[in-house]
């Protein structure tokens, strides 16, 4: 997966959360990263952490 495909997951999810008119999750497995089959923002919190590391990795 790339860091841009990545982020607009993170998009998605954050809009879907939202409950944004119009927002689909087409995965809803890939944005479980708690694993409890729940999405929430406990999820988002864990993604953007993630995409942060990544960052950081690619900036070093």
């Amino acid at each position: 997966m790339t860091e841009n495909s990545a982020f607009q997951i993170f998009l998605l999810f954050q809009k879907w959360l939202l409950a944004v008119p119009d927002t689909e999750l087409a995965d809803r497995k890939s944005a479980d990263l708690c694993e409890d089959d729940h999405l929430d923002i406990f999820d988002l919190c864990l993604m953007r952490k993630a995409l942060l590391e990544k960052e950081k990795d690619l900036t070093a």
